[in-house]
């Protein structure tokens, strides 16, 4: 966002307009893109690309075969694991994640399992005490890389509520373990996912379409199962190391001819 002072906002403007005329400008996703032309008044030119960030396939496949030594036993014993990879932080929304995991608390055995760590645990911790469903939620912090195909495989469905971003890796990751996902319809997101073909992209904010749109996911086993795969095959083809090097490699060759 541009700075409330005047003086900041024209060196900002003055130094991204700058940019926006280099050689090669890469953005995230096409919704990054158009904000930041938007909001800088430029228009969209040849040497601006988008180009998301890649994946690595080796290091994420469905795990079959879950390491119960990883994953606790009061998480894979329930009969239905909601998922979030994230940095819990106000942008991420988590209040709202929590809103839906109280809607679907009621007809549901499920736990909604937080990956990832930071400052602001504590005060979610609260919060989700505060909403009465503390014992819904496992908090399993930071996770190595190593271990999140096993997470990923164990979940039903990875959510997102976050209010904005960019590109969120968190989708594509859980696509390559065959999982669907579910996030409002907002920034990268709708590069991402497929709505009603390989997850569902829910409009911002309505907390009690998103519990109805991964209600549909949780309960039928087969349309879970159908978008998972087609996620996996659609980002196989868009968004792993070898697709988006090899958009690099044309971006490079463009502008160094």
């Amino acid at each position: 966002p541009l700075p409330e002072s005047e003086p900041k906002r024209t060196i900002v403007r003055t130094i991204t307009r700058g940019l926006l005329r280099s050689s090669g400008v890469v953005f995230n996703s096409y919704a990054q893109k158009n904000d930041i032309l938007d909001t800088y008044d430029t228009n969209d030119t040849e040497n601006i690309r988008v180009i998301s960030p890649g994946v690595d396939k080796e290091k994420f496949n469905p795990v079959t075969e879950i390491n119960q030594s990883k994953i606790p036993k009061e998480v894979a014993s329930s009969t239905t694991v909601i998922g979030s990879v994230l940095t819990p932080r106000p942008v991420k929304r988590l209040d709202r994640a929590f809103d839906i995991i109280d809607n679907l608390s009621e007809s549901h055995d499920l736990t909604y399992a937080i990956l990832g760590d930071g400052e602001n645990i504590d005060r979610y911790q609260n919060l989700a005490a505060e909403k009465g469903i503390s014992d819904y939620v496992y908090w399993a912090g930071h996770v190595d890389q190593s271990e999140l195909a096993s997470w990923y495989s164990l979940f039903d469905a990875t959510i997102l509520t976050s209010e904005w971003e960019s590109f969120g890796m968190s989708i594509t990751e859980s696509y390559l373990c065959e999982t669907p996902c579910v996030a409002f319809d907002i920034g990268g997101m709708s590069d991402q996912i497929i709505d009603g073909n390989t997850g569902y992209l829910v409009d911002p904010y309505n907390t009690d379409a998103f519990a109805a749109a991964l209600n549909k996911l949780i309960t039928d086993e087969e349309l879970s199962v159908r978008f998972g795969k087609k996620g996996r095959k659609y980002v196989q083809e868009r968004f792993t190391l070898e697709s988006v090097s090899e958009q690099y490699r044309s971006l490079l060759e463009s502008v160094t001819r």
